[in-house]
């Protein structure tokens, strides 16, 4: 389908339900538009609310039905959850603080759940191909500002890397010990986009990456695969890289019969990148050197740049004595943190964030939570793959997008250091379930 019809149906989208496709492209920025604590979802969020209230009350009226099934409950579940803890926290603040995290982050899901549940007749239900085309348009946007980033000395304003970051309420981690430690150009090269830190920009580009891959025409994506591997070679993020290899070795594998020539240059690039030059060509280029998790003269843990693995490393073994402490319901939400705060941090730039949100959960909700957690991601990317098997060929993209992108974002998703507060997560999360209440066949 051309651009045009793309920004046609974008427009459509947004004539028909304006402040719920501002409040889904507000959860893809994040943290983009913002002011100190206070960011533009927040303000459209309420907006949002009283513009669609007579349709929240007519889904609580007549859909009671669909709302207690599991994969919709969950999100309920983990408010009132989290919420529970509040009653006998013993560091009040941070868990009101973590509830409001994770009350936001489930706030989009559950809304297009919700709007999901709008009859065919309705004038503001809008279409999928509506939103994802809108949402292209913003992860453009997005890309084209991480190249920017690369190339020029442009920088979003919002960005841990931003020297007028202190505009916006916020003030830089990025000190003068920082810069003495740090080779400039490569710390300066390395892409946010609209997302404030490498880590977390490098897995929002890990869930736009299959949308771009499985695009019909191959040149095209192609040339937007090698972009995106461009953006995570240049941002150092080993797990995100992994993780793009896993999803482009995944859905060859899975797409045997329909093997073509550009996925065998992606892999051929992704095994050069791996490999650090195929094992004998060394490209003496850092961040490739960093990221070259086949090569065996890797040294992923000692030394150099190679702190920061060691770094995860402590954080992940001290993340697991935190688990045995309290394993079954946890230490609260913030509990890891407040752990780590009370040990002054982990490594030289000590830091305070388990840098593993899967493990995260379990230290602050307990196995119990974690374990619900996990059931209820699985369940929703199985249900992804049962959409796709019952899908005609015009049908299975989304599906099979948002299958491969979660998939992968089980691993790009400990790149960050924390997932509480990683709104483009409970987006993936929520445009999953709309596509699976929207497109059954």
């Amino acid at each position: 389908m051309n651009g045009s019809s793309h920004l046609r149906d974008a427009k459509d989208a947004f004539r028909v339900n304006p402040w719920l496709m501002c409040l889904i492209l507000a959860a893809f920025a994040g943290a983009a538009v913002s002011y100190s604590y206070l960011y533009a979802y927040h303000v459209i969020a309420v907006i949002y609310l009283w513009y669609a209230r007579k349709h929240w009350v007519w889904v609580f009226r007549n859909g009671r039905g669909l709302l207690t099934q599991p994969l919709v409950l969950f999100p309920i579940i983990s408010i009132v959850w989290y919420a529970a803890w509040t009653l006998f926290a013993n560091d009040p603040a941070l868990t009101l603080q973590y509830m409001v995290y994770i009350s936001c982050g489930f706030f989009v899901v559950t809304v297009l759940i919700v709007e999901s549940l709008r009859p065919k007749e309705d004038a503001r239900r809008i279409t999928t191909e509506g939103i994802f085309r809108t949402l292209a348009c913003v992860a453009i946007l997005e890309i084209a500002v991480g190249l920017l980033e690369i190339f020029t000395p442009f920088r979003w304003p919002v960005s841990r890397l931003s020297p007028i970051l202190h505009w916006f309420g916020r003030t830089t981690d990025i000190t003068n010990e920082v810069l003495l430690a740090t080779d400039t150009n490569y710390l300066y090269s390395m892409p946010t986009g609209l997302h404030y830190n490498p880590n977390d920009f490098a897995a929002v580009m890990c869930l736009v990456f299959p949308f771009l891959w499985l695009m019909r025409n191959r040149t095209g994506a192609l040339l937007w695969a090698l972009t995106i591997v461009l953006l995570i070679v240049e941002s150092g993020s080993r797990l995100a890289f992994f993780s793009l290899c896993f999803m482009a070795v995944s859905e060859t594998l899975i797409s045997l019969t329909r093997f073509s020539w550009h996925k065998l240059v992606l892999l051929g690039l992704l095994l050069f990148v791996a490999s650090d030059g195929f094992f004998v060509t060394p490209t003496h280029h850092p961040k490739v050197e960093e990221l070259a998790f086949l090569n065996p003269k890797d040294k992923m843990l000692s030394g150099g740049r190679e702190e920061s693995a060691g770094m995860r490393r402590d954080l992940f073994y001290a993340g697991i004595e935190m688990v045995k402490q309290d394993p079954l319901l946890g230490k609260g939400p913030g509990g890891a943190r407040r752990a780590l705060l009370a040990m002054r941090g982990v490594g030289k730039e000590h830091l305070v964030d388990l840098h593993f949100y899967w493990l995260e959960l379990a230290v602050d909700m307990g196995l119990l939570y974690a374990l619900l957690f996990a059931l209820w991601y699985g369940f929703i990317a199985w249900s992804l793959w049962k959409l796709i098997k019952r899908s005609s060929l015009e049908r299975k993209y989304v599906p099979q997008a948002l299958f491969l992108a979660l998939v992968g974002f089980g691993m790009a998703g400990v790149a960050p250091s924390s997932l509480v507060y990683f709104l483009p997560m409970y987006l993936a999360f929520g445009l999953s379930l709309w596509t699976i209440k929207t497109e059954r066949v």
